[in-house]
């Protein structure tokens, strides 16, 4: 049974912004009993998940951008990372007795979630796009607006959870081709052995 998230992954993407941008103010204001900028939440939202959607619309209808999408989507992790960590250096540098146990439970969680995952869609078997699809999916978040909102409301050093992820999350990804190389030969959605 293929899931609906590789056909409209475009639309879980908008539905989990939206909900990101509705969510987000209320369980910070739950938890923290602060409110959120919410002006920035919404600016943040727009550029780091509306604005690449709508660039991407028109750069998959041209057939040369799958020669060069795997070069394209690292060169842009290697900037966000790049703007991230060099926006907030100042508590990384500050605080540096943080990073092994934030780097710990971030390999914990990324890793973590992510092998579960795999292990389940192997488990029920389902097609090789759906498993990459799913533990994308459930490993990845959206750290650029983490930093923002946590810059915003709590200060610069509870930025350090997200710049540490950020990069387990991006060696995550980088690990995926090698998790779904070899091992059993199964058939995909499209009815081609993976």
């Amino acid at each position: 049974m293929p899931l609906p998230l590789r056909k409209d992954s475009e639309g879980v993407a908008s539905t989990v912004a939206t909900m990101f941008t509705l969510l987000v103010p209320v369980v910070t204001l739950a938890f923290t009993h602060q409110t959120v900028p919410l002006n920035d939440l919404v600016l943040q939202t727009i550029l780091l998940i509306g604005l690449p959607m709508l660039a991407s619309r028109p750069l998959r209808r041209w057939r040369k951008i799958a020669d060069i999408r795997t070069s394209g989507v690292s060169i842009s992790f290697f900037f966000l990372v790049i703007a991230i960590a060099g926006s907030t250096r100042g508590p990384l540098l500050a605080r540096p007795e943080l990073l092994l146990p934030l780097g710990l439970f971030s390999v914990l969680r990324t890793f973590g979630i992510g092998i579960l995952v795999v292990a389940l869609g192997r488990t029920l078997r389902l097609p090789r796009d759906d498993q990459v699809a799913l533990a994308v999916f459930a490993s990845f978040k959206n750290l650029g607006l983490t930093v923002v909102l946590a810059f915003s409301v709590f200060g610069p050093i509870a930025t350090l959870p997200s710049i540490v992820s950020l990069v387990c999350e991006i060696l995550w990804l980088a690990s995926l081709p090698f998790v779904f190389r070899g091992g059993e030969k199964e058939v995909s959605a499209t009815g081609q052995p993976s």
